[in-house]
């Protein structure tokens, strides 16, 4: 980076190297030359942190698997190690467990940008939206928010950057998140008939009314969070990270982890903003992806399930569930912490 100057913004992924995908390498190469690239392009400093979580002694280390190429004056790339021995700690009786929250909480813990984003290795950037974070007009107590749209990932590992933009611009097959103006409807479902005619729009002011007729002011409000596919991108300060105390830690299968930060970042009294659909991020579609349509696939799975979400936040609501100790992100441990060079 230049001059080693603090960072703006710090980008965190957790990542191992395992068997869950064969194209991991080809995935993970792929985002991290979108974000290399474009953020020289538009002089946005920032740190990508790679959080390996446990990684399993039998496959190619993580930093074997990186290409060269992408540390430039605006851009590292650092690599976190969270050991066998610790992971254990946390989870005995999954000895290989991946757990990608906590990971990503060692990560945010670690960063030193002053605002960081959570992410995953298989989603890359628009130019539009790192166009707006390199003007460097983030806001403190805000969370910000965009829509991830999901695009074929068969033909992308020979693209130029510019190509991989184009190309998938044109090739989206779906979107999840919200509209900036109508938070609480989900205007990119266009199978539903009322959001697949613009000349519908007169009718949202309504949908939303009767809407918090229908669930209440609690539910309502949990409503207009913008919390769709919210693990592909969630970003604020690292004050405001650190304030609520990251993702809610568990061993369980993270559904849901991501939409309580956000619920518990609102009831901090944090403002939401959903950044306009142009600034996107575009997420390498593959089997397992999350989508609303499979989250029955998630069923024999432990995991929270979304009455247990709302207990969650009718507790945060009140100010009686402990989120997280101040232990939280292994803020004990020291890691092996490593820029790629």
């Amino acid at each position: 980076m230049k001059n080693d100057k603090t960072p703006y913004l710090s980008v965190v992924m957790a990542v191992r190297n395992d068997k869950h995908r064969s194209d991991l390498s080809e995935r993970l190469n792929i985002a991290l030359r979108v974000w290399s690239e474009l953020c020289s392009d538009y002089t946005l400093p920032i740190e990508i942190l790679l959080v390996e979580w446990n990684p399993l002694p039998q496959m190619p280390s993580l930093q074997s698997i990186i290409k060269s190429g992408y540390h430039n004056p605006y851009t590292n790339i650092r690599i976190i190690s969270v050991p066998n021995e610790i992971h254990c700690k946390i989870d005995p009786k999954n000895p290989e467990g991946f757990h990608q929250m906590i990971a990503k909480n060692t990560g945010i813990r670690r960063a030193k940008g002053l605002f960081v984003l959570c992410t995953n290795l298989d989603v890359f950037p628009d130019k539009m939206l790192i166009e707006i974070l390199s003007k460097q007009q983030l806001k403190s107590k805000t969370y910000y928010r965009t829509r991830r749209c999901d695009i074929p990932s068969e033909k992308l590992l020979n693209m130029s950057v510019e190509e991989l933009i184009s190309y998938s611009r044109k090739h989206i097959i779906r979107s999840l998140g919200m509209h900036p103006k109508w938070p609480g409807l989900k205007v990119y479902k266009k199978q539903y008939l009322v959001y697949k005619f613009s000349v519908l729009k007169w009718i949202y002011p309504f949908l939303l009314f009767i809407k918090r007729l229908l669930l209440g002011k609690f539910h309502f409000n949990l409503a207009t969070i913008d919390k769709e596919a919210s693990g592909d991108f969630t970003l604020m300060s690292h004050a405001g990270w650190m304030q609520i105390k990251g993702y809610l830690e568990n061993t369980e299968y993270p559904l849901h982890i991501d939409s309580l930060a956000l619920i518990h970042a609102n009831y901090c009294n944090f403002k939401q903003i959903i950044l306009p659909p142009e600034a996107c991020v575009y997420h390498m579609d593959h089997p397992g992806s999350w989508r609303e349509e499979n989250k029955d696939d998630k069923k024999n799975v432990s995991h929270l399930s979304w009455e247990d979400v709302t207990k969650i936040a009718a507790g945060l609501q009140k100010g009686d569930f402990i989120y997280n100790t101040d232990k939280w992100g292994l803020a004990d441990d020291n890691l092996y912490d490593d820029k790629l060079k």
